[in-house]
């Protein structure tokens, strides 16, 4: 995912942001992992997107999954195939 131009976030700081995600989930090895923890060790601003994300994640999992009723289930193919019939009236 890229992200656009933020104000007062600079281009390395968005250019890793892509990478934690990946760091959070133990995917990034090698040099790439030193570089972010790198970064990270200098930038409170990366510091905090990680902190968030790494709680988000936390929260996920310990929320797991739930069926979705029947009947609601039932009610979004409904509208889903509506919608795909008569696009652009969504």
């Amino acid at each position: 995912m890229s992200l656009p131009e933020i104000p007062d976030i600079p281009a390395h700081c968005l250019a890793l942001f892509d990478r934690l995600s990946a760091y959070v989930d133990g995917e990034l090895k090698g040099d790439e992992r030193r570089e972010l923890e790198d970064h990270l060790q200098n930038c409170p601003k990366c510091r905090v997107c990680l902190t968030t994300l790494s709680q988000s994640v936390r929260i996920c999992k310990r929320v797991g999954t739930r069926p979705v009723p029947e009947n609601l289930s039932r009610k979004l193919m409904e509208l889903a195939s509506t919608a795909s019939q008569n696009p652009g009236q969504a």
